[in-house]
């Protein structure tokens, strides 16, 4: 059976540590603090039996934070309330919080009864409860009377606890481990010990994990779980883990364990927020909120493109915090406010790792949903220009492949067979046209250019380079392009000469065959043609398509049959050689260093030679 938390919730006093110690035996009460004052300052824990865990939370308003931390790791709820009392003001703070999360089920436990000798006022508050929890996660659910003289309903609360724990069907987002760290202490003899439960993955002994936010490494010296040391742990598994290379001031409550470089680290998210309905709060521009997510507490500002937001409305903004904070898309979380301390509203994170200037990240706010399918393939749409992979996806999401996969087969999506990267049709067709558009304009500017490399065509459309590789090999299978050796040309284009021009043509030509096995400058080629910068560069271009010249480097040419003799030397020297030095090159083709680089350098980039160190050895174009 899987392991499933329990999570007490209520207001001060009502008798939650009491009821927990009644189920295991255990008082989480372990704190001195706790015992003197007789209440719950933070998280306890016990065991209802080996597969289930109950996180007592305390109950005071001042120990929220602690109470969401606890509430965040849970999956069932099991809400106390002393019929005395009735429903007091941590009984609803406490209901909203178990409802932000999405627990799976719970029950209502009404202790105290034996001091309240009213029936009529036991069934009164009673029905209240009923009332309070229409339309929340625990809507509908038993309530349970405890008397806490006999004992009598103990075995009742029990016996329904382990009754819906065997109906929880965990939730398992991605394969990826992560666990949000709710306790830390130093154990003598062994170090730093951290406590959580698994949100997702598995780990085991010796594996390797990253401490977010702040990027420490750590190895997994040792496990337990209800007491017991284990080799590995799953999802829903409560957790104590011994950390190897681990500082006890490096980790904290709020600290989150992951597989190295999944999980993001930000200090500003998009999140789509519901204001409850019963709080007098409302959320406007600028204003600064207390973030409870995961076991985190954590402080934000909020940015908005709508005026503000008022109780039972909701929408989509930017939180910017005030220190990183680790988190993953779609991940729950709690708003209090500032001051004074109010549950006020519950949210999800629509991106935790948004770009851009304001009225990109407002377009954002507006488009990005909150279902997470849809957001999914608005996202692949406008990240069209910088495709990501299935695999990158998968870590963005922080969800299963097969689910990334289900999303992608449903919108009509399509995963380039080589490189996986995620694409649609129309982002294919915008990325032909564009392409096509932008060699016309350059052939427009410039008669004499043939060819338009790759590179230059990614520097000018800010794309990734596998995603415009894919578009050209696309276009080069319908027939639009000729691609040879990183240029491409128009399959129908056919520059206009005219005499002059090839009179000039051959006048830039025999100045670069002047120069012999030495490069020659652009620079130069233009002060001695005395021709207008464009043309020539121009000019150039045209003779390296029709292979009379070579571009050498950034800014040097050379003649195809002189760089044809430089590559028969070396070809020649390698036969009887190794290894190339700087000074053999410079001995075969008779330059100086200074000339001898540049033509180096070109050798290894074309791979007619591969850098050993400040040698060269004999290159795959070469070795041919």
């Amino acid at each position: 059976m899987q392991q499933i938390v329990i999570g007490t919730a209520g207001h001060i006093d009502h008798g939650k540590t009491a009821l927990v110690k009644a189920l295991t035996g255990t008082n989480t009460d372990q704190l001195a603090q706790e015992k003197a004052r007789g209440m719950t300052i933070d998280l306890g824990f016990a065991y209802l039996n080996e597969q289930i865990t109950i996180i007592d939370v305390p109950g005071h308003e001042k120990f929220i934070r602690n109470m969401a931390a606890g509430a965040a790791n849970v999956h069932i709820g099991m809400l106390v309330v002393a019929a005395d009392d009735g429903i007091m003001p941590q009984t609803k703070e406490h209901l909203q919080i178990l409802d932000s999360f999405s627990i799976q089920g719970g029950l209502v436990v009404l202790t105290k009864v034996d001091i309240v000798n009213d029936e009529e006022w036991i069934d009164l508050v009673e029905l209240e409860l009923q009332d309070l929890i229409k339309n929340t996660v625990l809507n509908g659910v038993p309530i349970i009377r405890v008397n806490n003289l006999t004992g009598d309903g103990i075995e009742a609360v029990k016996k329904h606890l382990l009754h819906i724990a065997k109906e929880v069907k965990i939730q398992i987002r991605s394969n990826e481990f992560r666990m949000h760290v709710d306790r830390v202490f130093t154990k003598k003899g062994f170090g730093t010990v951290v406590t959580g439960t698994v949100d997702s993955g598995e780990l085991h002994v010796g594996d390797k994990l990253e401490l977010l936010p702040n990027k420490v490494n750590a190895k997994v010296r040792g496990i337990q779980t209800h007491g017991g040391n284990v080799e590995s742990v799953g999802v829903g598994d409560r957790a104590a883990l011994n950390l190897a290379n681990v500082e006890r001031t490096e980790v904290y409550r709020g600290t989150v364990l992951s597989n190295p470089g999944i999980i993001a680290v930000t200090k500003k998210v998009i999140a789509h927020i519901i204001m409850y309905p019963n709080t007098d709060w409302i959320i406007k521009n600028n204003q600064r909120i207390r973030l409870h997510i995961g076991t985190a507490e954590i402080m934000g500002k909020v940015s908005m493109a709508i005026p503000k937001l008022k109780k039972g409305q909701n929408g989509s903004v930017i939180i910017g915090l005030e220190i990183p904070l680790s988190v993953a898309m779609d991940d729950l979380f709690v708003i209090r406010s500032y001051s004074p301390m109010k549950t006020i509203a519950q949210g999800r994170i629509l991106d935790p790792l948004p770009s851009g200037k304001w009225s990109e990240l407002k377009n954002n706010i507006k488009i990005l949903s909150p279902d997470p399918e849809k957001r999914f393939h608005t996202m692949v749409l406008r990240e069209w220009k910088q495709p990501r992979t299935l695999n990158s996806w998968r870590n963005r999401c922080f969800r299963k492949q097969n689910v990334i996969q289900q999303w992608i087969n449903a919108a009509g999506l399509k995963i380039e067979s080589k490189s996986k990267i995620v694409y649609s049709n129309n982002s294919l067709k915008i990325s032909d046209e564009a392409i096509l558009s932008l060699v016309n304009n350059i052939y427009k500017r410039d008669s004499f250019r043939k060819t338009i490399s790759n590179e230059a065509i990614i520097d000018q459309l800010k794309w990734s380079s596998v995603w415009v590789t894919f578009v050209l090999a696309n276009m080069e299978l319908e027939g639009k392009i000729i691609q040879s050796s990183g240029r491409i040309s128009l399959s129908d284009y056919r520059p206009e000469i005219t005499v002059k021009d090839q009179k000039d043509l051959d006048f830039i030509q025999g100045l670069v065959d002047s120069s012999g096995l030495e490069p020659i400058s652009l620079k130069v080629l233009i002060q001695r043609s005395g021709f207008k910068p464009g043309r020539v560069n121009g000019m150039l271009h045209l003779l390296n398509d029709d292979n009379r010249s070579e571009k050498i480097g950034t800014d040097l040419w050379i003649a195809k049959k002189y760089r044809d003799e430089i590559l028969k030397y070396v070809r020649g020297h390698f036969e009887k050689n190794k290894l190339l030095s700087v000074s053999n090159f410079k001995d075969i083709i008779g330059l100086t260093r200074k000339t001898a680089i540049p033509l180096l350098e070109y050798l290894d980039q074309s791979n007619y030679t591969q850098r050993d160190g400040n040698d060269r050895r004999i290159g795959s174009m070469l070795d041919a």
